[in-house]
């Protein structure tokens, strides 16, 4: 996420000649390799694995190096605030400026060396997915890798595993071009990148995968599916061999659903949840277009006394920073007012981050607000119930899954996230029910997830996965079959039969003497009658045909197509030249729209 300026950056200047040079000897080198292995009867599946797995160890090593310079970022900016709280006497003032000063630095290194790119986050992995085959310029995500350290080591309220996801899909982006990869393959290799990121982040490998899929890929075919699974797997492997196989969410015990009576209780925190999922990503937004109207030092002034000011008041382990783990068995005891006041800070603490130009992820802020939100619900619960004794820490999961899920519109992925990160899988219903919940209120109340308002607000509209993107830029003109049989009104049933017995279609479009679409015919309904009718063969199609109930024009959308095919299951629709015309140009079939598909994305 960074700050919401309209302009795309100027495209970036080519390389020096040296690195041109180097970049074609590797490429070279990739071609080679590429060609000895088909020669050796590798496959494209064994290709696509191998690489993956190369992909998810780089990522998961990358995510060790990041986490790393968090570390060293955090260690200078705590010794920093603690003298000046020693020196001023007020430790809140060395936490604002401390904020103030790597808000600063992010911004400058940001503004010279990305020329203030607005992109390299996870909605511009799915726009280059979608529009740019994959292809992620390296640089930027490296400088903004580099801010994301410094904005979590001062302080800022954003999350470690956005940039990582953004770094692992740039870092397979460019292994897959210098190799040489297609467009379809780069996109599984980006896809395979970015999930590695999440996978290693949370140690949650299920987690990285359904996140590919539900918000980059946007489709489960085997050819994608396979690497993205395993370049998860070691990123994960790679993360856990490094830090440890601790749970990232720590909770005391396993929890379960102990009475009915819960799962409506856990469904009612889902509703709600899903209305503080629209509030964050709405306020996430809403403040950086009223600083962005600011100066840069404004900006940082008051988001960094803003965000102190937050961060003096409530407990720093509960809310975590950086890659710390959270420690949910610290809401017990917590009064309801307090964890809801928690979780509304935490909300706003990290619009100012983003908005005063710290750059980092959504998802460890969204886990926070919504395990605060859900144990401050069942506090409240309790308190106004007594006898109800719904316990807060099982409640704060459903929250936080709920919570995701309603903000990025990634119900699965915010399931198994929580599921991964406790290693409890006894609450699995509670937190498929709280999440598919919140997914429907959020999308009642607005429809765009935090990723897809990034993309929306630059004209792009892309939040309905890989295969609705690319079904919506190809047209109705692309896929249509013209050469398939049409009837026409003075045609006798016996005739017909003779002219479409061999052609293996269901129906057919009937046709007026000026070849203007009048009805349909079923394959079906011609043989019944000429088995039940007297006289059969000589009766007119046209007493045997059906009004039209759905058609398509050229210029309409293959997503249109396949939506109307859909509607009323059928397996053809007829293609006319003009709604009011209505002459008939062809058919269009399922196979049709996924033959054009399959093309386009076979790149």
């Amino acid at each position: 996420m960074t700050s919401p300026e309209q302009a795309r950056p100027e495209p970036l200047a080519a390389p020096p000649a040296i690195g041109r040079h180097l970049a074609a000897r590797v490429s070279a080198l990739g071609d080679r390799l590429i060609r000895l292995l088909e020669t050796r009867g590798v496959g494209e599946p064994t290709i696509l694995i191998g690489f993956a797995a190369l992909i998810g160890v780089i990522v998961g090593s990358g995510i060790l190096v990041f986490y790393y310079m968090i570390d060293q970022a955090s260690a200078v900016a705590g010794v920093v605030t603690r003298w000046i709280g020693d020196l001023s006497g007020f430790y809140a003032l060395g936490i604002v400026l401390v904020l103030a000063l790597g808000l600063t630095l992010v911004l400058v290194i940001v503004s010279i060396l990305t020329d203030g790119s607005p992109g390299e986050n996870i909605p511009d992995v799915m726009h280059a997915v979608a529009r740019r085959g994959g292809v992620i310029h390296s640089l930027p995500v490296f400088v903004k890798t580099v801010g994301a350290a410094a904005t979590i080591g001062a302080g800022g309220s954003v999350g470690a595993e956005g940039p990582v996801a953004v770094l692992g899909a740039a870092l397979a982006s460019r292994a897959g071009r210098f190799v040489r990869f297609s467009a379809r393959r780069l996109r599984v290799m980006v896809g395979c990148g970015a999930a590695a990121g999440i996978a290693g982040a949370f140690g949650a490998p299920l987690a990285g995968v359904f996140f590919a899929l539900e918000k980059l890929l946007g489709e489960s075919r085997t050819t994608s599916l396979a690497p993205v699974v395993v370049s998860c797997a070691a990123a994960a492997a790679v993360t856990r061999n490094g830090m440890g196989s601790v749970p990232v969410i720590a909770i005391p015990r396993g929890y379960g659903v102990q009475e009915p009576k819960d799962l409506v209780l856990y469904a009612v925190i889902g509703l709600l949840s899903g209305l503080l999922a629209v509030i964050y990503s709405r306020t996430v937004w809403r403040t950086q277009d009223l600083f962005s109207r600011w100066k840069p030092w404004v900006r940082v002034a008051v988001a960094s006394v803003a965000i102190g000011a937050v961060a003096s008041q409530f407990e720093p382990s509960l809310w975590a920073s950086g890659h710390q783990r959270l420690n949910l068995g610290l809401v017990t005891g917590t009064a309801a007012w307090a964890l809801i006041a928690m979780a509304f800070a935490k909300l706003f603490a990290t619009a100012f981050t983003f908005a005063g130009g710290g750059v980092g992820g959504v998802f460890t802020p969204a886990l926070v607000i919504g395990g605060t939100f859900g144990a401050g619900i069942a506090a409240t619960v309790n308190l106004l119930f007594p006898g109800i004794n719904l316990e807060p820490i099982p409640s704060g999961l459903v929250g936080m899954a709920a919570v995701v899920s309603g903000s990025m519109h990634a119900p699965l992925t915010a399931v198994f996230m929580v599921l991964e990160m406790t290693n409890d899988y006894g609450l699995v219903l509670p937190l498929l029910l709280g999440s598919a919940l919140a997914l429907v209120v959020a999308r009642s109340i607005y429809p765009e997830s935090i990723y897809s308002e990034w993309l929306v607000r630059r004209g792009e509209h892309l939040s309905g996965g890989m295969d609705q993107m690319v079904l919506g830029q190809l047209t109705v003109r692309e896929a249509v079959r013209r050469d398939r049989p049409r009837l026409s009104t003075v045609t006798t049933l016996d005739d017909a039969i003779t002219r479409v017995s061999d052609s293996g279609l269901q129906l057919f479009p009937v046709v007026d003497s000026e070849a203007v679409l009048v009805g349909m015919v079923g394959w079906e309904k011609m043989l019944q009658s000429a088995r039940e009718m007297p006289g059969a063969g000589s009766t007119l199609i046209v007493d045997l045909m059906e009004p039209v109930t759905e058609v398509v024009a050229l210029d309409d959308t293959l997503l249109t197509a396949l939506r109307r095919i859909g509607l009323r299951d059928v397996s053809l629709i007829p293609v006319i030249d003009h709604p009011d015309r209505r002459q008939l140009i062809g058919v269009i079939s399922r196979a049709d729209v996924l033959r054009s598909y399959d093309r386009e994305v076979s790149g």
